[in-house]
């Protein structure tokens, strides 16, 4: 990689100015690869650009030297929304009666869990939305703030202040109003987290509880909070300080886990008795197997690999009423993980 600022020669390289006036810092600076800095005629500061205590930088690519790939694009068709078509009267109707069409009795497992994936997907689908921080829960009362700060710090810097102490006596009335709002916006989020807990935890409902402890913890990614750094212990009893120490801790520790030293002998496995093979358990899936695993699925469970809800089949949604699983499927129970209620072997 190559600093494209310092690379070009140019009469000023600081693309930040300390509010003293009198230290200049590049802070900002354009980093590009061999195969792209070959088609970078001119790279420098510039003052066109958005009002900012930061100086703008411009670089200068010749495009004709680029060739041009078409790779094709997917579009985001969102994922199926269970909730919706179970809730809505409307959509529940037209699922079923979709569904109603499109089975025929005689699918098997496989072809009857795609054709009910493909008829939700077409019935009520939900685009992601970005995930929402404690910025951006109170972003209309944090922008202004922000915006305020930035623009004084603009004026202050500018060398035609006619009154730069009243600017900077505005400047640090602004930064307390900013820190003072950022306060009350984390305490807002952190106070609306705590009533979707209260109210998931009330409800009994566990997956909103944890769709709102995954966003709590998102919400201290986003704003970067720094993660604790793995330091395991020495033999001295110290902690290790960088990864040269703990790979000297963590090397030995995995040589005795994962390395067998002991002797093995070939022939050890004639002596132990095998167990009966039962070719059965490897058979499709019946339709009293899965008619047993809808009887004892909760809801609000995680989907498999289907992304199927139990919702959609359960017995206490009305999605369930119309539904019709195949005919043709054997009626002879087996074991399944999922069915609690059969014995194991």
């Amino acid at each position: 990689m190559k600093v494209l600022n310092s690379f070009f020669p140019k009469k000023r390289y600081a693309t930040y100015r300390n509010i003293d006036g009198r230290s200049y810092h590049m802070l900002d600076a354009f980093s590009a690869s061999t195969s792209l800095f070959k088609r970078v005629s001119d790279c420098g500061i510039t003052r066109r650009g958005v009002a900012s205590d930061h100086t703008a930088i411009q670089m200068k690519i010749n495009i004709n030297t680029i060739k041009l790939q078409m790779k094709e694009r997917t579009i985001n068709a969102g994922t199926t929304d269970w909730t919706a078509i179970a809730s809505d009267e409307t959509l529940n109707q037209v699922f079923n009666y979709k569904i109603s069409q499109q089975l025929q009795g005689e699918e098997t497992y496989g072809e009857y869990f795609s054709i009910v994936s493909n008829v939700a997907q077409a019935t009520a689908t939900t685009l992601p939305k970005p995930p929402v921080d404690w910025f951006e829960f109170s972003k209309w009362k944090l922008q202004p703030a922000m915006d305020l700060v930035t623009s004084l710090l603009a004026e202050l810097r500018n060398p035609n202040n006619p009154a730069p102490d009243d600017t900077a006596n505005q400047l640090k009335l602004a930064n307390k109003i900013r820190n003072i709002a950022v306060r009350d916006a984390k305490i807002a989020y952190t106070r609306h987290l705590s009533i979707e807990l209260h109210t998931s935890v009330d409800a009994q409902d566990y997956r909103s509880f944890h769709k709102t402890i995954k966003a709590a913890a998102l919400g201290n990614e986003i704003n970067h909070t720094s993660k604790s750094t793995m330091a395991l212990r020495l033999p001295d009893g110290t902690r290790a300080n960088n990864d040269k120490d703990n790979m000297s801790v963590m090397l030995p520790h995995c040589q005795r886990m994962f390395n067998n030293h002991r002797p093995v002998s070939p022939t050890a496995l004639e002596h132990m008795k095998q167990r009966d093979e039962i070719p059965e358990l490897g058979g499709p899936i019946t339709k009293d197997e899965f008619m047993l695993a809808i009887k004892h699925q909760k809801n609000n469970k995680s989907p498999g690999a289907n992304g199927i809800p139990a919702e959609a089949f359960n017995h206490r949604t009305p999605i369930h009423k119309s539904c019709r699983q195949p005919e043709n499927w054997e009626r002879k129970i087996r074991h399944h993980p999922i069915c609690r209620s059969t014995p194991r072997r």
